[in-house]
């Protein structure tokens, strides 16, 4: 739970302006599975199911990863705590050109 707060305010302190963005490198897919991870037990025990599809080896994404890892953090742990017991996740990592 501490996190998830943490998430938060480092999200509304972004939005103030009061938080400097840091654009890295990042394999969305690998931050989605780690994210997951912390869900699920939590996730099992509503029988909830987790799926991503990604094209490719590897889906690099440009962004601040504490502020990606925020956002993706609060969507998952939405989904799992909100979402119909004996149901499902799924992600979808898209490749769109510029």
């Amino acid at each position: 739970m501490q996190n998830l707060t943490d998430s938060l305010l480092a999200l509304a302190r972004a939005d103030a302006g009061n938080l400097p963005v840091k654009a890295e490198k990042i394999d969305l897919a690998d931050l989605l599975g780690e994210i997951w991870h912390k869900f699920k037990k939590k996730a099992q025990k509503r029988n909830i199911t987790y799926s991503l599809a990604s094209p490719g080896n590897r889906s690099l994404v440009l962004s601040d990863k504490t502020m990606l890892t925020a956002i993706m953090t609060n969507l998952i742990s939405n989904a799992v705590s909100h979402g119909p017991e004996n149901s499902g996740i799924t992600m979808a990592i898209k490749k769109e050109d510029p």
